[in-house]
């Protein structure tokens, strides 16, 4: 399932790299609120694929739910999700689906990601976990300073496995993996039927594949990392605004700590670090960088969650608790 907006030619090209799979698959093209000839597009692109259109952009949850309520309503036993601007290696789905056969207890696998731009550098290799990667401060500093500390020091922070590293083999061991992106998924329709679809506060984008990986981890099954699939992505940084970027990179991040942890994992732990590192850090880092959009972007998301906490309260569940 490729889910579509805007960048008709990237779409082209995913669209060419998976109609040459080794393994039999149906293509499913979303319009996700696009451009008004745009569905028109895609049938032509790929005349035996499916394509389903929304008139408003869903965001990428909201857009994705209209494929994974298609594989459920078809009673499909796998439904493979992939970005409109990722590119399939030939073997991809089929080496996927041959790990899936070994791994019966896990729900979803994901691919080496490599840089679609430099191949020989990792865009992901699996991932950590997602509580140090995207709420704590360890994920920041190895995000920020990473590339400046002794290898085998940025390799102990490096929950995203791989990202910015030489594909030089280090990466190629098969892992459980603690969270997987939603770039490159492969998701067991069993798994799915009891943990849900993705989740539409996420929305426009960010933080809906983590989440989605915690209920997962939650409900007891595995995520697996597949390093011999490959496809190519472009890197991290790629998307441009850098209002929206910091906004949403801010926003849901908060909300999935909200959404996630439990009470006294959030107040004893999390809370404390955002306030005292990740945040000052963040802030100090678009200052330095002399980003006024950035760190807009950071404090009107942060203004946003107060609002939001005071409306709802600080936590919107307890699954952990």
């Amino acid at each position: 399932m490729v889910l579509h907006w805007g960048e008709l030619a990237h779409t082209s090209a995913c669209i060419a790299s998976l109609a040459l799979q080794t393994a039999a698959a149906d293509l499913l093209l979303i319009d996700n609120g696009g451009e008004p000839d745009a569905t028109a597009a895609l049938r032509a692109m790929a005349p035996s694929a499916a394509v389903l259109r929304s008139d408003t952009n869903l965001g990428v949850a909201g857009g994705r739910n209209l494929g994974l309520e298609t594989a459920l309503a078809e009673q499909r036993g796998w439904v493979f999700l992939f970005d409109n601007d990722a590119v399939a290696a030939p073997d991809l789905l089929e080496r996927l689906l041959a790990a899936a056969e070994r791994h019966p207890n896990a729900a979803l696998f994901g691919p080496k990601i490599l840089d679609i731009d430099d191949p020989a550098r990792l865009v992901r290799a699996g991932g950590g976990s997602w509580r140090r990667n995207y709420l704590s401060s360890l994920g920041e500093l190895s995000r920020k300073f990473g590339r400046h500390l002794p290898a085998e020091v940025a390799l102990l922070l490096d929950n995203a496995r791989g990202e910015g590293q030489p594909d030089d083999g280090r990466f190629d061991d098969a892992p459980q993996s603690g969270f997987l992106t939603g770039g490159a998924q492969l998701i067991r329709v069993e798994a799915l039927k009891q943990v849900g679809l993705l989740d539409p506060e996420f929305s426009p984008y960010g933080g809906e594949d983590i989440e989605f990986c915690a209920r997962l981890e939650q409900a007891g099954w595995q995520l697996r990392y597949v390093p011999e699939a490959r496809c190519f992505h472009p890197g991290p940084g790629s998307y441009r605004d850098p209002y929206r970027r910091a906004f949403y990179n801010t926003r849901n991040m908060l909300l999935l700590a909200r959404k996630r942890l439990g009470a006294t994992e959030f107040y004893g732990r999390y809370l404390p670090d955002l306030l005292v590192v990740t945040l000052p850090m963040k802030l100090a880092h678009a200052t330095f960088a002399g980003s006024r959009e950035q760190l807009r972007g950071i404090t009107d998301a942060l203004a946003w969650t107060v609002r939001d906490a005071a409306a709802r309260g600080i936590r919107i569940s307890t699954p952990r608790d």
